[in-house]
């Protein structure tokens, strides 16, 4: 299956990101999103100390099992997560670079842990040529407690190293709470998909507090009150919408297949108020 991007919001395809589902085993993944979505994101690496995950990567045989019966669904892979970067650099890759090749997986997804900004320069800039060799994508993803705060931050910091493997995500969560705007929507080292969720106005900025809302109570697109009309402007234009809603609470009361459904039927309702947005601005600009 090939992605191929329309001209407005409502016509992207739709990937569930990993934490859209919850504990589900992998090829039960597979099974509910059948018909759904057109992609799904996949968690190899932990994304904090303990997190507990399938036993993926390094299990050749599982891995071409999974991909076998995404071909056969028509899904594809939308990215990997997540190689975080601290002080030390990150881990040992081979693994996850194989699961990627084997999974026909484009992204992964980059968290940087390290504030030391020369050295987690250095560290990013080879870690985007080791990837760029593998023929893989980098996606960095800013977030209010990381060392990477904010889209001007990330766009910076990549426009600097200026390996075209590596790109800035955007996740619409994260960007609200940053308090900023994207900078240089057109930019060509936006990455080429955008992470959805929805989630209340009000937050408390303490970061464990931010973190426990972007893992376990983020709210399907439309169902809080983040502006995605104002987060998302003209001129960013991604070629994949990957829909992250974990909800601890809300995932409980409904089955696997009737929570994902919710979500893609959300964000596709949100896409389309994003057009008809953007359409009446037009308007207004033609005759104001």
């Amino acid at each position: 299956m090939r992605l191929m991007s329309g001209s407005g919001w409502a016509d992207q395809p739709i990937a569930l990101s990993h934490l859209s589902f919850g504990t589900m085993p992998a090829a039960e993944r597979i099974t509910a999103a059948a018909g759904l979505a057109q992609a799904i994101g996949w968690r190899f690496l932990p994304a904090a100390p303990g997190e507990r995950l399938e036993p993926l990567l390094g299990d050749r045989a599982l891995l071409s099992s999974l991909r076998r019966k995404m071909d056969d669904l028509g899904l594809i892979s939308s990215d990997a997560e997540i190689i975080r970067i601290g002080p030390d650099g990150p881990p040992p890759l081979g693994p996850l670079f194989e699961a990627c090749k084997i999974m026909g997986i484009p992204d992964i997804l980059i968290a940087a842990d390290d504030r030391d900004a020369a050295r987690l320069h250095d560290n990013l800039a080879t870690l985007a040529v080791a990837a760029r060799t593998e023929g893989i994508g980098l996606s960095l993803e800013y977030m209010p407690w990381t060392a990477v705060t904010d889209p001007a931050m990330a766009l910076e910091l990549v426009r600097d190293i200026g390996n075209p493997a590596l790109k800035v995500l955007t996740d619409t969560l994260h960007l609200s709470r940053s308090g900023a705007v994207l900078p240089d929507p057109g930019s060509a080292y936006h990455a080429g998909y955008v992470q959805l969720s929805d989630a209340p106005a009000a937050f408390d900025p303490d970061p464990a507090q931010m973190i426990a809302l972007a893992r376990s109570a983020r709210l399907p697109p439309g169902e809080g009150e983040i502006d995605f009309t104002t987060l998302l402007p003209n001129g960013f234009a991604p070629r994949l919408v990957a829909v992250e809603v974990p909800n601890s609470a809300l995932q409980a009361r409904m089955a696997p297949r009737a929570w994902l459904a919710r979500l893609i039927n959300a964000t596709r309702r949100t896409l389309s108020g994003l057009d008809r947005s953007r359409v009446g601005r037009g308007a207004e600009r033609k005759t104001g």
